[in-house]
This record gives C-alpha cells, structure tokens and sequence, in this order.
C-alpha cells in the first residue's frame, strides 16, 4: 500500500502513556490504550515509528545470561573484546558472521561489528541491555520485524478504520563514528528501498 496523496503538512506527536512492556503483552492493545486516552484517532496515511525493544519484549525476545552457556568461541572473542562471555554467546547466536572486533586501551569495552541474521550489519548483532527490565538481560530483535510490524498494523487499521504504515525502527552506531541514527528494520506499507550489494 503507497499513500499517493500529498500531504499538505507534516505533524509529529508521540504516543504518551504506554508502559513498561513485558513478554506477553499487547503492543496494539497499549498503543489504542493510550491513543484514546489522549483523546484523538490515528488518521487516513498516519504512520507510526516504533521502537523494536517494545515489540521485542512483548514477542520475549529477551535473553537472561543466567540462562546462557559460553561456547569456546565465545570465550575466546569475549576476551579479545573484553566482555561477558555469554553476552557475546547471545551475540553469535543473532549473528551470520562477525565483521570486526577490536579493543582499544583507552576502552573498558571493545567493539564487534556483527551481520545479523536478518542482514543488518550493526554493533553487537543489535544484542542490546537498554530498557531491559533486570540487571543481565538482553534484548534481541524481533525474529521476523516486517511480519510483526505488519500485524500490529493491521490491529491499528482495523480499530481506526483508516489506512496506516508502521516503521519499527533501532539505533545503530556508526562503526569507528561519533554519532548514532535510527534504522527502519521493520516495515508495513510503508514503501523501502533495498540495496543489493
């Protein structure tokens, strides 16, 4: 779906009052929650920008390190970029291949550029512990972002009765850059392009 209608402004406003999400709860529920409270309906061509660690907690996307056994590799790289040898086990797991490790002195911390196996090349296979909700869990992304985008999509659009788009989206570093931006890694029926190397 492409909303081919020109729009004659643009007008941002975020969604207030969602909670603290935890595996098993309804994303779409809290967001026309939430929307309802505030008094207004998503409109014809609205489209929403959403955090993956929301849809990712609601899914269970998350990792406990207690659960998490180190292999050998894991080990080995965890040393090399001096980190906990089960973060960087969940990291493996989430990975195609890791591009880069690297450690300098001046770092508590090293850096491994991973290709996660969804194809996005970022930090730690986006392995993540902001917004967790206790001290050793990790976030993950969701196992399928544009299938789960899609569906809350379609809640919205069945409840608003109105045509919308949904971008589930991620902070990205920029390897060996200052700075971060958001990434789309998640889409419905908002158009996209893909490169192909």
């Amino acid at each position: 779906l492409m909303f081919n209608e020109m729009a004659e402004e643009l007008t941002v406003f975020r969604v207030a009052g969602l909670p603290d999400f935890q595996p098993g709860d309804d994303a779409a529920d809290a967001i026309i929650s939430a929307v309802e409270v505030m008094g207004t309906e998503l409109k014809d061509g609205d489209i929403l920008v959403v955090a993956h660690k929301m849809i990712s907690k609601c899914e269970g996307a998350v990792v406990n390190l207690a659960d998490v056994v180190a292999s050998q590799d894991a080990i080995v790289l965890a040393k090399e970029v001096n980190k906990d040898p089960r973060k960087v086990e969940v990291i493996l797991s989430q990975s195609k291949r890791i591009v880069r490790s690297m450690k300098r002195p001046d770092q508590q911390e090293g850096v491994l550029i991973a290709e996660h196996k969804l194809g996005f090349i970022c930090a730690n296979a986006a392995v993540d512990e902001s917004n967790s909700d206790q001290v050793d869990q990790l976030i993950t992304l969701p196992e399928n972002p544009d299938k789960s985008a899609q569906l809350l999509c379609s809640r919205l659009e069945e409840r608003f009765n109105c045509r919308l788009g949904v971008v589930m989206s991620d902070t990205f570093g920029r390897p060996w850059r200052l700075g971060q931006t958001n990434v789309a890694i998640g889409l419905a029926n908002v158009p996209a392009i893909t490169h192909m190397l």
